[in-house]
């Protein structure tokens, strides 16, 4: 299959007050979303919309979505997909809260770790999975790498 240039379009809701979400940051935010499904067999158009909330509101979606009962980094929910019109309709839920922990863990910046949120969210829409440990080291590494191209981009 041919490579597609046409990547989703991004909807950015912020439901939090934990991290100051500046326009700047909000462009990155759409930046991680369009490298990620940039030149992708899978790429799509259509709506990814990113909600960013706190631990509170994650924690009950992944106890009722996966049976969960706890917060987590990020959910991602694909919606609706066409493949044969190559539209994608997918929401991409974020806790602020666990990316202000693990930036402390991880010597990074909290939103690094958003962006980091971003990437993976998106890799899950576009059928990467992280269910063994080898799948979770492929998808790290493409997160990290598109990552560095947008820390690079934004440098």
């Amino acid at each position: 299959m041919k490579p597609n240039r046409n990547t989703p379009k991004v909807v950015i809701k912020n439901n939090q007050k934990r991290i100051t979400v500046t326009g700047a940051f909000l462009k990155s935010i759409g930046s991680a979303v369009k490298q990620t499904f940039l030149n992708r067999p899978l790429s799509s158009k259509g709506t990814i919309t990113i909600a960013l909330v706190n631990d509170k509101v994650i924690r009950e979606l992944n106890l009722l979505y996966l049976g969960e009962d706890s917060p987590t980094d990020v959910l991602s929910f694909n919606i609706e997909r066409d493949k044969h019109r190559g539209i994608l309709v997918a929401d991409i839920i974020i806790s602020t809260d666990t990316a202000v922990k693990n930036a402390k863990i991880y010597g990074t910046t909290a939103k690094n770790e958003l962006l980091l949120y971003v990437i993976h969210g998106s890799l899950h829409l576009l059928g990467y999975n992280d269910n063994s440990m080898k799948k979770r080291n492929i998808m790290e590494k493409e997160a990290y790498r598109i990552l560095s191209t947008i820390n690079h981009a934004n440098s």
